[in-house]
């Protein structure tokens, strides 16, 4: 098994975009916008500034993560991180390269927010990587532009 862990390139967005909208999780309206935009997706995968990794196994991709990072506070926002549950072995070793990756870009602290409250796994899984747990908050968000046909 060839394990490689990479910046994504543009060459990956309809990889990453069918990953992506294949996880419910991601919606935070209900189902009417269910992951980034392609558009989105091609500037996040352009940016100096953001941090956005694939996990490859045998070169297919197997997991990603999306990072912004804002230069002017150096808040590092970890917002999407996957790997496929049959992977889930090698989410350890993604973890730590994708926060190598983020240090790199000077950020001074990381934040993490997953969907589900009752999603153990992913509570501990952070926990054990050093994250701690804030207070709980409402997703509250207003479309402006930002619009994702179930495509």
């Amino acid at each position: 098994m060839n394990i490689e862990i990479t910046n994504i390139i543009l060459d990956d967005l309809e990889s990453i975009y069918k990953l992506g909208t294949g996880i419910d999780d991601f919606s935070a309206d209900g189902g009417e916008n269910i992951f980034w935009p392609k558009e989105t997706l091609t500037r996040l995968f352009q940016s100096e500034d953001d941090v956005c990794m694939a996990l490859r196994v045998n070169g297919e991709i197997v997991g990603f993560s999306l990072t912004m990072i804002h230069p002017a506070t150096k808040k590092a926002v970890l917002e999407n991180f996957v790997v496929k549950d049959e992977y889930q072995h090698l989410a350890q070793e993604f973890l730590d390269e994708t926060e190598r990756a983020i240090e790199k870009k000077d950020a001074q602290f990381i934040a993490y927010f997953f969907d589900q409250e009752d999603d153990v796994n992913e509570k501990e899984f952070f926990d054990s990587n050093g994250y701690f747990t804030g207070n709980s908050h409402y997703w509250m968000h207003k479309n402006i532009s930002f619009s994702n046909p179930k495509n």
